[in-house]
Order: structure tokens, then sequence, then C-alpha cells
């Protein structure tokens, strides 16, 4: 009797384990790549964007990088949904809110106005394009010391 309880004990424990069953993601590197230079080309050139698609193709969003408001975070977030063309798409945001980035592009030359979100930012800043190749490398990372953008 007691070998059978056992056995009932076993199997009731293990039996909800094995009925559960993680959604499994792969990175969708061309959609990624689309997604954020499509960003990059409309005002967003610090926001990366990383897409993922479960085993059914259903996307999932992870942003990434800097904005330098709240309103410019809530816009990638709007463009992913736009660009992806799919209402609902769950999406991850891990974009930095940083006010100095409006002042760091003033101080690189980079224009901020209307008329120049569908032309890519143009920047020789050393120290800024070593910013943006470790947020495509490594993810989101803190910008150089305010001030020193401007310095070669």
């Amino acid at each position: 009797m007691a070998r059978i309880i056992f056995t009932v004990l076993i199997f009731s424990v293990f039996l909800p384990a094995s009925a559960v069953h993680a959604q499994q993601y792969h990175v969708d590197e061309a959609s990624s790549t689309a997604l954020t230079k499509y960003l990059h080309r409309h005002r967003l050139p610090l926001v990366g964007a990383q897409v993922q698609r479960d085993n059914a193709g259903d996307p999932q969003v992870h942003l990434y990088g800097f904005a330098a408001t709240d309103a410019g975070r809530a816009d990638a977030e709007r463009k992913a949904q736009r660009f992806l063309g799919v209402t609902g798409v769950p999406i991850t945001d891990s974009i930095q809110v940083n006010p100095s980035i409006n002042s760091a592009a003033a101080d690189t030359g980079a224009d901020t106005s209307p008329d120049a979100a569908n032309t890519p930012a143009q920047n020789s800043n050393q120290q800024w394009n070593h910013a943006m190749e470790g947020i495509y490398k490594n993810g989101a990372q803190p910008l150089p010391a305010n001030g020193s953008l401007g310095q070669p």
C-alpha cells in the first residue's frame, strides 16, 4: 500500500512539470538589422532592435540604446510596431533616457531639426562613434562623460 501511495505521489509531482513547455525564440537577424536601420533613418540614431520569433513565426522585439526623452522612447516602440506591421507585438524596452543626448548632438553639429528626419546622422566624433560601436556590439552602455563628446 505504501508503495502505491509513493508511486502516485511521484507521478503527481512530475506530471504537471512535464506539461509545461517553454516558449522557444530565435533571433531574426535580417529583421533585427532592417528594424535597427529603419529606426536610425527615422530620428532614432542611438536605438537598436533585436527581433525574435517563436516557433509559429510570431515576433517579439527588444529595443535598446538611448533616447533624449521619454517621448523618443515611446516613439521607438510605435515605430517598431509600425515597421513590423503587426499590432500587439510584445516589446521589451531597455532604452535609456538621457537628456544630454540633445546637447551632444548639437555639440557634434548633428542636425536635430524635423527636416533631418530622413537623412542619416553624420558624425565624425571618435568618442561618439566608439559609443555606437559598443552599443552594436554589447548592447546599451553609458555615453562618454557630458562635455567630452565635443572633444576629438
